[in-house]
């Protein structure tokens, strides 16, 4: 990724107040890092477990959405991840020796793994490619359009859930915390006697040391207090 795809990148993204904060950090992330845009995007933002779902599961339907809409002619590649994860005996490994790379054409997806040594060095994760005459040529316009379509995708998501969290955080009001599943905290409004569950992501390091289920928590001053446990 070259230094005035990620100024463009940037400019253009800067205004979104929501990914203000994501962008800042970003800005140096990515010229230290070959990571995934999903990841760095999840790595910045506290998810939870739906939505980072949903925005795994949406990343293919993006990157299929913008390669129908610009109409592209013969296999085109994007370069998911400069390694690829495995499992065998039940245990999960990690190639390191080639890239995974989803291959694009008429309207589908394949997974396929290129070899380091085969792939030019200019050529880096999250990069749009062709393979023309044996030459693998990056398409610089296709790359920046892709990301920026990746990142708004996870922003409009991340987006919603904050909307949504925040009409479930009520002043004064008690929530009783009905699972912990390693960390990732699921609630419901005791004070309203709701039925509905709802997992927060905003809890402190401190705090979520101290809940577990049947925990109650009181949301006040925009923050939560541990009131007690059963």
């Amino acid at each position: 990724m070259n230094l005035n795809f990620e100024n463009n990148f940037f400019e253009v993204l800067k205004g979104n107040t929501a990914m203000k904060d994501l962008i800042n950090e970003l800005s140096n992330y990515l010229n230290a890092n070959d990571e995934p845009i999903i990841e760095q995007i999840l790595s910045k933002r506290v998810v939870s477990i739906g939505n980072e779902n949903s925005i795994r599961w949406k990343e293919k339907e993006t990157v299929l959405n913008y390669f129908n809409k610009i109409g592209q002619n013969g296999p085109i590649y994007f370069v998911k991840d400069n390694k690829k994860p495995y499992w065998k005996n039940n245990q999960r490994y990690i190639n390191n020796d080639v890239f995974l790379v989803w291959k694009i054409e008429n309207g589908k997806i394949e997974k396929i793994e290129i070899s380091k040594k085969d792939m030019p060095q200019n050529i880096k994760t999250n990069d749009v490619f062709k393979i023309e005459n044996g030459k693998y040529i990056v398409n610089d316009k296709a790359t920046k359009e892709l990301q920026e379509d990746i990142v708004n995708m996870a922003n409009e998501i991340l987006d919603k859930q904050d909307a949504k969290l925040s009409s479930f955080r009520k002043e004064g009001h008690l929530y009783a915390i009905t699972d912990n599943q390693n960390g990732k905290i699921f609630m419901r409004d005791i004070t309203e006697n709701s039925d509905i569950e709802f997992e927060e992501v905003n809890l402190p390091k401190e705090l979520l040391d101290k809940v577990s289920q049947g925990t109650v928590l009181k949301y006040n001053n925009g923050i939560y207090e541990c009131l007690k446990n059963d």
